[in-house]
């Protein structure tokens, strides 16, 4: 039997995460780096997506057979198990036996391979709670591509991000045109990676990237359509806001949608940015970023923010929040209380009257911001 590579020397490389893109794009280029040089015959992919449980059995046999099995011609071979689906959280992937199954070629692999023999896997939301998934990262030069969550106080984290990618292409950005970037893509990185991309080339004319390029470049959705109109209630800014719910009512999303996802939360982070920065001395004016205000508020006790809204680490969701504070200048206390109980009016109309619901809305929006 052909010798086993040393000791602490690693033959196995794990691809994995929910972000699809960033997996299949790694694995590809490690594909091509682990490749013998030298020899085209010294590759064997094999296709692990599979639909079935005795595919599933198939591909293992056939990957064990591929990592015991030195080339004809030369000393080093590469077995690229390509997209990898039974290790997933899925119907197929919970069966018993294939878990078993799984776990005993991960055993396998553990042992040691063959020297020359190097083994690429790759699989997308691999089940990262199996002891099997466990054991192949720490027995593997391991990476793992997770998508930054976008849903639950994940916002910061995206900007962050992109503000660094900007930077390693070599181009500023606004904070605002970050936050759009963020809101029209979140956290997908195949589609931030084409548009950052695209932006760098604007950039080499423009300079810093301001939040209406984002806006005339890069593809509106939903969410982003939502975040303008939150942004227009924020600036108090009734033009803006007239033209956005045009704009969405064009896209059929509908009045009670549009209070329940956008008008009512941002009156309601209204109240709560300014009722905190009046109990505790906090001056919006001084407030620029969510880092700033991150920062404020982390100084006051525990008591004092009990109620705010918090991240899955248990940190709290200064995101959303800090972008309300830059607009507690724009309105009084007195104001604010007056425009939430016009949110509940208006959510009564909406269900009980046959009203037009645009217009409906569209009297929240001018009693409010007027």
């Amino acid at each position: 039997m052909p010798a086993k590579e040393g000791a602490g020397e690693k033959s196995v490389w794990f691809v994995a995460g929910n972000d699809e893109f960033a997996v299949k794009k790694r694995a590809l280029e490690l594909s091509v780096e682990l490749a013998p040089s030298g020899d085209p015959m010294g590759v064997e992919v094999i296709d692990c997506d599979v639909a079935t449980m005795e595919e599933a059995f198939d591909k293992i046999a056939l990957s064990k057979n591929a990592v015991l099995t030195m080339p004809m011609f030369f000393s080093e071979k590469l077995v690229w198990m390509k997209n990898v689906s039974f290790l997933a959280d899925s119907k197929l992937g919970g069966g018993k036996e294939l878990i078993e199954e799984s776990d005993r070629f991960i055993e396998m692999l553990a042992a040691g391979l063959p020297r020359g023999i190097r083994l690429l896997i790759s699989a997308v939301s691999p089940d990262k709670r199996r002891g099997g998934y466990k054991k192949l990262s720490g027995i593997s030069v391991h990476k793992d591509f997770t998508k930054q969550d976008f849903t639950w106080g994940g916002e910061e984290e995206v900007v962050r991000w992109i503000y660094e990618q900007a930077r390693k292409r070599g181009f500023s950005i606004s904070a605002d045109a970050l936050e759009a970037l963020a809101v029209r893509v979140g956290g997908e990185s195949r589609q931030l990676e084409i548009e950052l991309d695209k932006l760098a080339v604007v950039a080499q004319e423009e300079g810093e990237i301001g939040v209406e390029t984002i806006r005339d470049l890069v593809p509106p959705t939903r969410q982003s359509g939502i975040f303008d109109l939150s942004n227009a209630i924020v600036a108090r800014n009734l033009r803006e806001a007239l033209k956005l719910l045009d704009q969405l009512f064009l896209q059929k999303e509908t009045a009670m949608g549009l209070l329940l996802a956008a008008v009512v939360p941002t009156i309601r982070n209204l109240v709560v940015v300014k009722e905190l920065c009046k109990k505790h001395r906090i001056k919006p004016v001084s407030i620029n970023s969510s880092k700033t205000f991150t920062i404020a508020i982390g100084r006051l006790p525990d008591g004092a923010t009990a109620h705010l809204p918090r991240k899955k680490d248990g940190g709290i969701s200064a995101y959303s929040l800090s972008i309300a504070a830059k607009g507690c200048p724009n309105y009084t206390a007195q104001e604010l209380e007056k425009a939430f109980s016009l949110c509940r009016k208006t959510n009564l109309t909406l269900v009980t009257s046959s009203l037009d619901s645009k217009m409906v809305l569209g009297k929240l929006l001018l009693e409010v911001l007027a």
